[in-house]
């Protein structure tokens, strides 16, 4: 039928095969709650101004939607949004 389907072990070692569709449409609503989270969150941490540009950070940002669905949220076009890598090497600075 065409569906990319993604085949892992559970929390009991039992393998379980799905479809990337479900997969997406299961996290579709998680992710909307993190992005209002997440949004609100920004916003009160600006002192409940807008921001002009948006660094994402860690694997959350990875999700399918994550950055499209913040840019809305935050009224931003999504070239304002930069995804960073966390293997930053921080020594001489931490």
């Amino acid at each position: 039928d065409g569906k990319k389907m993604v085949t892992f072990k559970d929390i009991m070692g039992e393998t379980v095969k799905v479809s990337q569709e479900e997969i997406h449409e299961v996290a579709a609503q998680a992710i909307d709650s993190i992005v209002s989270n997440v949004a609100q969150k920004i916003i009160e941490l600006n002192g409940n101004s807008p921001v002009s540009a948006v660094f994402v950070v860690g694997g959350g940002g990875k999700m399918p939607g994550f950055t499209e669905k913040l840019a809305v949220k935050l009224n931003l076009p999504e070239k304002r949004f930069h995804s960073c890598d966390t293997d930053w090497n921080l020594s001489g600075i931490l």
